[in-house]
């Protein structure tokens, strides 16, 4: 059975507001929801017929990101936002020895949705 980018980000905004959450409901959501955003950016780009380039210095999502950084202002923007996020949620992921507040995962999350929203409006810089 597929799922689709947008359940990464519902899951993830249930997530945070069940009542007495700890930390680890946190930090997952955080994370699951930069794996929405990086979800949509990639279906965005093909949605647009757009190929990801493949990059030398990083994996298949800074190929994303790098791609969508060169389609202008809007994604360069957009880019810039992904890859802060993305950082995030290593932070989530991997420095699970540094507390996580729950206003900054929330901030996180919606930081999430509002990038999403832009990539939805992101079109082809003219050439």
């Amino acid at each position: 059975m597929a799922i689709e980018f947008a359940e990464f980000l519902m899951w993830s905004e249930f997530e945070v507001k069940a009542p007495f959450r700890a930390e680890f409901g946190y930090r997952n959501a955080s994370s699951r929801a930069y794996y929405a955003l990086f979800h949509a950016a990639r279906d965005r780009l093909r949605e647009m017929r757009v190929p990801v380039n493949r990059v030398s210095n990083g994996g298949s999502h800074e190929a994303v990101i790098q791609t969508i950084e060169q389609m202008g202002s809007e994604g360069r923007e957009l880019a810039v936002n992904m890859r802060r996020l993305k950082k995030f949620r290593h932070f989530c992921d991997y420095d699970i020895s540094e507390k996580l507040s729950p206003p900054r995962a929330h901030k996180q999350i919606l930081e999430a949705r509002l990038l999403i929203e832009m990539l939805e409006r992101l079109e082809l810089a003219p050439a």
